[in-house]
């Protein structure tokens, strides 16, 4: 997958690592930290504040085939579960086009789109991302 598709770190997003303590190897974790418009996007504004204090540290897996077996969406492994995705519009982080390329590789039951949100959907649009799950629940349950 082109690296164009999916932002990569952009200068002036400050990325620490930390390593796991204790025995045994630790593939370690990540937290995003100094965020830009990139990330958080502008309309957000006094929601910044909230958002920095809600960051919480995530793994990271050096064996990324094994975990991507392991968690594959196939008929044997979570086959009984409807799939819905919902494109996010204005996404500057995940663009639509790369969006769309792992609707393609990865088929659902249901498309739906969120018009004009951005990367933070449930900030920018939460009232439409709120419909649209009822919407899911409704026709799925």
């Amino acid at each position: 997958m082109s690296g164009s598709l999916y932002n990569k770190g952009k200068p002036g997003i400050a990325i620490p690592w930390a390593k796991k303590l204790g025995p045994g190897p630790s593939p370690g974790t990540r937290v995003f930290g100094l965020w830009t418009g990139r990330w958080i996007e502008p309309r957000v504004g006094p929601d910044l504040t909230l958002a920095t204090l809600l960051v919480r540290p995530y793994p990271i897996y050096h064996d990324e085939g094994e975990v991507l077996k392991e968690t594959a969406l196939t008929k044997d492994n979570y086959g009984s579960v409807c799939r819905v995705y919902v494109v996010i519009e204005e996404d500057n982080i995940i663009k639509e086009k790369y969006q769309r390329w792992m609707i393609e590789n990865n088929p659902t039951d249901e498309v739906k789109v969120i018009p004009g949100s951005d990367h933070m959907v449930m900030i920018s649009k939460p009232q439409e991302l709120c419909s649209c799950l009822q919407e899911i629940v409704g026709t799925y349950s």
